[in-house]
């Protein structure tokens, strides 16, 4: 038998097979493949956990802004600074004019009992946190509590601008001969608004980071009477 045929009879350079250099070219393409699909399959995993961030942070704003409507229309004062040690019907704690990154309300509700409940409502910015959340606060002589009423302070937005970066600010306005201005006052302060801010929640470096940005429309304080 010639050294060049198999047993079978058939030479041995027409047996089926691939050559070293072909293995090498199929693992090449196939590697190349493989990296494909995983990076489709990173890029949609980011997207995914991008679009969960995003709708987590219009619902945190949502929610924000559905309390601070709430609180607005129902209080009957507005100041920038509350010590709960305070008398809360002490007029002269609700003269203080803003100070960035906090707003009080004082509001009043039914108790149940023929009498009234008076509250105040704190929305206070945390920078070192970038927090911004909502206290509530009885103060000294306000009355008994209707059942049910819930002072538990609410976290309301995560991922603001911690220290060093730009603080909510909240604006008064008062009205004038039918004009909207900014106030000189508490006094004559009748509507408020937050300006524009930013949150944000993810990982910039891991290409998850969104971002969303709103503000507050102006809200007219309903129970408060306007004083020039």
């Amino acid at each position: 038998m010639s050294p060049t045929e198999s047993h079978s009879g058939v030479p041995a350079r027409c047996l089926p097979g691939f050559s070293l250099v072909e293995l090498m070219i199929a693992m090449s393409i196939t590697m190349v493949i493989i990296a494909a699909i995983l990076s489709s399959y990173t890029f949609l995993g980011r997207n995914l956990i991008r679009d969960s961030n995003q709708q987590q942070l219009e619902a945190q704003s949502r929610r924000m802004l559905q309390a601070l409507a709430a609180d607005a229309h129902t209080a009957d004062r507005v100041a920038y600074s509350y010590d709960p040690a305070n008398d809360i019907n002490q007029e002269s704690i609700w003269l203080a004019m803003p100070t960035s990154g906090r707003l009080t309300f004082r509001s009043s509700i039914p108790n149940g009992s023929g009498g009234t409940y008076i509250y105040a409502v704190t929305y206070v910015y945390d920078s070192n946190a970038g927090t911004l959340t909502r206290t509530v606060s009885s103060g000294v002589s306000s009355g008994t509590p209707p059942s049910g009423f819930n002072a538990t302070p609410l976290v309301l937005l995560t991922g603001l601008p911690k220290a060093g970066g730009s603080d909510p600010l909240w604006t008064g306005f008062g009205y004038l001969d039918q004009q909207c201005l900014s106030a000189a006052n508490t006094l004559s302060i009748k509507a408020v608004e937050v300006s524009t801010f930013t949150i944000a929640a993810g990982s910039a470096a891991a290409g998850t980071q969104s971002r969303f940005t709103t503000a507050s429309a102006r809200l007219v304080l309903r129970n408060k009477h306007l004083v020039r």
